[in-house]
């Protein structure tokens, strides 16, 4: 009986022991426990690295977007900590063997008065692990640094200290965590020991299962407290205007890298909130918004939204307003509407909503709303009901309240005033307070609203000649990454004007940008699109690195074709008005006849590209002009409507091997059209496409190089004609006029040149041979030689006064050179193009003394124009990829227009000074 107590307590003592082992072994182990649950609750973000040494390796070598974003100061000094980490964990082989499947956590957290702070926080498989760690990283920084231990909670703190900062790290229960912040660090250890962590909060369980298990990262928003964040960048009056300040509670975001491109996509929970901005786009179907197509290009920003239905949007909209105790404002502007466009206007614009509307802000200040209709029958109808109501009330004339916008005589739109000022807000809500919309017209499906009628006229425009973002590369290019189908789509340029960001931006984050404007001028745009989807709000962000070499430059006016412009504009006669117009033909083989205001007339669809320069002449004789070219099977004779004359097209007995030529002797208007072929002929024919029996040449020895020239000496007239090795001097029969003493081997891309005689000099054609030694052919059969340089066989020359002298220079162009010769062979000046140059030169005569010479450089795109002096003329060089013309458009001007094929299939007309 008296052992029993004794037994007992030898078994309560064994116990106890086992017990105390117990929990001393688990101590020494990895508790069961996630680093997100380290996390303290007053996160503003959270990122999960899901590969921190593939993520650093993207960051820092191959991500072009994260390479220069680190040239911004305090991403460098955060790219610079997180690769510190990196080399730490390296520090231990183990660690180093693990990394792969570590995930690497940040969380930011507001610490003090507006101050933020990074927490970093990797698991570690046990405390053993977590000891060599210790002492490998303490081993390699004793002489680098001040290390000091100390106790928080009984937990081991180290504070790893150099000269410009302090690092507090510490590791519990299988956490290794580090700060810049003592305070943050401690708030860790204490939430480590809490089992209501940040996972448990409301809603983000749930969520945190969308997170993508093979995104680069995956990040957390907590939209509540981001607030506090934002608010450090984007201007509080931006905010409170567009009531737009409580998003929502959590968004789980997956961060993708695409090379230069940030993809940024994931979803927010559906809180059901009314006062939260997603709240607007619930139970609403994701919409292909069309108004980019007609929106004009240098856009600053836009928000769109798509609505399926608007009834539902305008439910969502009134609790909305209630939520954010903006119930009155709401109510005032509907009675004002109710007045102004009659008792009926929300059910007449529900009739004919078809799904979108946006707000688009520019550079100038101008702010366009669109309301796509649908149809424009439908949207023409509705305001003239508004207007003729608003008139009606008024006492004033309904005339009163429209103005045409005439593009030109054929081309006319009505812009209306409208009824009421701020319609867009009344409406729809405050995101759209921007924009006035005084002023409103009907184009295709689309209401567009418009501060004045300068501005919708522009926008008129614009579409009329498709200068819209549709057709701009650099948004295509960008738009790739974006989702097709959306409820909102909210887009920032990044270059040009600054205006929208100097609203949209702090005033302090609006100087940061200017001031690292220069790093940040190659990201082309931020965007951001929403769509509803299961209960749930799917976002898209898109960041993307998208540097621009191009020239910018302002245009009069830009067209945009069917698609790249493949020859050289010219400019033609309106017989009508003496106005000229431009002549075009694309890669497809369409021909435009494009008038001074940029608008295409006609098109016409040949079957083959126009080997000629285009010539007007009189078929009829009655002073109206047609347009006259050869492609390699036909001649062609349009008029100016872009129909075929009479007996036109003309096929051709054999292909052109180059340009036609046409000739009115006797200035009657009794054309001779000659082309050369490939069967070594040259075919004569009349302006009726008939044959001239009367012309006898017997044909070229070799394949004919050059078109027909003709020129006239003493009264005499002479054909030109060239093979690849001989010259033909022939009388307007085809004849035989001179024989010469001695041949040679015309360069290829050239044509003779007339130099009328002198007092002391005899008339003479001159060509260059293959080499670019100068020839003198006089009409009496004799020939001289001049070497000037050494030249390629496809070398470029001109002989012109380009240096306003009135003597004519010797102009070469030869691969990458142009370079000018006086008449006695003396260099006048030289330029290097970076590429080789493809066009032959062309020359324009602004004043009696003064001819400058115009090159294309194709593989930059550029067009250059120089002086007498040899130097760019004022604004050169400009974007251009063609040959160019310069003229005066318009009868009366002073001043000139240049005409050249662009990019993304653009015309563009520049003035010059």
């Amino acid at each position: 009986m008296n052992k029993k107590p004794g037994f007992i307590i030898v078994i309560v003592v064994f116990v106890m022991v086992i017990v105390g082992f117990y929990i001393y072994l688990k101590k020494q182990q990895s508790p069961n426990i996630e680093a997100f649950s380290a996390i303290p609750v007053n996160a503003v973000l959270v990122a999960e690295i899901n590969n921190p040494a593939l993520f650093l390796q993207e960051v820092s070598q191959n991500n072009r977007l994260a390479i220069q974003l680190q040239e911004l100061p305090e991403l460098y000094v955060v790219a610079k900590k997180m690769l510190v980490i990196d080399s730490l964990l390296n520090t231990n082989e183990k660690l180093l063997t693990d990394k792969r499947d570590k995930t690497l956590s940040l969380s930011l957290h507001e610490v003090g008065n507006k101050q933020f702070e990074l927490l970093y926080l990797i698991h570690l498989s046990g405390r053993f692990e977590a000891n060599q760690f210790f002492k490998q990283l303490h081993a390699s920084v004793l002489n680098t640094a001040n290390l000091s231990e100390g106790k928080y909670n009984q937990v081991k703190v180290y504070t790893y200290k150099t000269v410009n900062s302090s690092v507090f790290y510490a590791y519990h229960r299988g956490i290794l965590m580090a700060s810049e912040s003592e305070l943050l660090l401690q708030d860790a250890l204490r939430q480590v020991e809490v089992d209501a962590g940040l996972g448990s909060q409301n809603g983000l369980q749930n969520l945190r299962k969308t997170a993508g298990k093979h995104a680069d990262a995956n990040i957390y928003l907590n939209l509540n407290r981001f607030e506090a964040f934002y608010t450090r960048l984007i201007a509080d009056k931006f905010l409170k205007e567009r009531d737009i300040k409580h998003l929502g509670e959590w968004s789980v975001l997956d961060l993708n890298f695409k090379n230069q491109t940030w993809l940024i996509n994931g979803f927010t929970q559906n809180t059901n909130n009314p006062a939260h901005f997603y709240s607007l786009l619930e139970s609403q179907e994701p919409q292909n918004l069309k108004f980019i197509k007609w929106v004009p290009t240098g856009v600053e920003s836009f928000a769109a939204f798509g609505i399926s239905n608007l009834a539902r949007f305008e439910e969502q909209l009134q609790k909305h307003m209630a939520a954010i105790n903006q119930s009155e404002r709401h109510e005032i502007n509907q009675k004002q509407l109710v007045a102004v466009l009659g008792p009926n206007y929300e059910k007449d614009l529900l009739a004919i909503f078809e799904k979108e509307l946006a707000q688009v802000n520019y550079a100038n200040g101008s702010t366009l709303f669109y309301i796509r209709t649908k149809g424009y029958h439908d949207a023409n109808e509705l305001i003239q009901k508004w207007i003729t109501h608003y008139a009606k009330s008024e006492g004033i004339s309904k005339q009163s309240l429209i103005h045409e916008y005439k593009i030109d005589n054929e081309t006319k739109f009505p812009i209306y005033r409208f009824p009421t000022t701020y319609f867009p807000v009344r409406m729809f809500g405050p995101w759209f307070k921007a924009c006035s919309a005084t002023y409103v017209t009907v184009f295709d499906d689309f209401l567009i609203f418009g501060e004045s009628v300068h501005a919708l006229s522009r926008v008129i425009y614009n579409n009329v000649l498709q200068k819209t973002m549709a057709f701009d590369g650099a948004y295509n290019q960008y738009s790739d990454f974006l989702s097709n189908k959306v409820n909102f789509y909210a887009f920032v340029s990044l270059t040009g004007s600054t205006g929208f960001l100097n609203e949209f931006l702090t005033p302090e984050a609006f100087a940061y940008f200017k001031q690292h404007q220069s790093i940040l001028r190659d990201f082309y745009a931020v965007s951001w699109q929403i769509a509803s989807e299961n209960n749930m709000y799917y976002n898209n962000f898109l960041f993307r690195h998208q540097p621009s070499n191009k020239i910018k430059a302002a245009t009069e006016w830009e067209t945009r074709l069917d698609t790249t412009i493949a020859f050289k504009p010219q400019l033609v006669v309106n017989h009508y008005n003496n106005e000229k117009e431009i002549l075009v033909q694309d890669m497809k083989n369409t021909v435009y006849l494009i008038n001074k205001t940029g608008r295409i007339l006609w098109k016409k669809k040949l079957e083959e590209p126009i080997l000629s320069e285009v010539t007007q002449i009189d078929y009829y004789k009655n002073g109206k002009l047609q347009f006259l070219f050869n492609t390699e099977s036909q001649i062609h004779l349009l008029d100016r409507n872009g129909n075929f004359v009479e007996r036109y097209p003309i096929n051709l007995p054999a292909k052109a091997v180059n340009a036609l030529s046409i000739f009115d002797y006797d200035k009657r208007k009794n054309y001779r059209i000659f082309v050369p072929t490939a069967d070594k002929q040259v075919y004569c024919y009349d302006i009726e496409g008939r044959i001239v029996n009367g012309f006898n040449f017997k044909g070229a020895d070799n394949p004919i190089i050059s078109p027909v020239q003709y020129v006239r000496d003493k009264d005499m007239d002479y054909l030109l004609v060239t093979d690849v090795s001989r010259i033909y001097i022939l009388d307007r029969r085809g004849n035989p006029r001179i024989k010469l003493n001695k041949q040679f081997n015309p360069s290829r891309n050239n044509l003779f040149e007339y130099q009328a005689g002198t007092a002391t000099r005899k008339g003479r054609l001159i060509r260059t041979d293959e080499g670019g030694t100068l020839y003198y052919i006089y009409f009496n059969g004799e020939v001289e030689s001049q070497p000037i340089a050494d030249f390629s066989p496809l070398h470029y020359f001109k002989f012109e006064d380009v240096t306003g002298d009135n003597i004519a220079d010797m102009v070469f162009v030869d691969k990458n050179k142009l370079t000018v010769f006086s008449v006695a062979g003396k260099k006048q000046y030289e330029y290097t193009f970076s590429t080789e140059i493809k066009h032959e030169p062309a020359f324009y005569q602004f004043s009696a003394s003064q001819t400058a010479i115009g090159i294309t450089e194709v593989g930059s795109q550029k067009i250059y124009l120089f002086n007498t002096r040899g130097k760019f003329m004022e604004g050169f060089p400009l974007p251009g990829k063609t040959r160019f013309s310069i003229g005066v458009l318009e009868p009366g001007s002073a001043r000139f227009n240049l005409v050249v094929g662009g990019d993304e299939q653009y015309l563009f007309n520049f003035k010059l000074n």
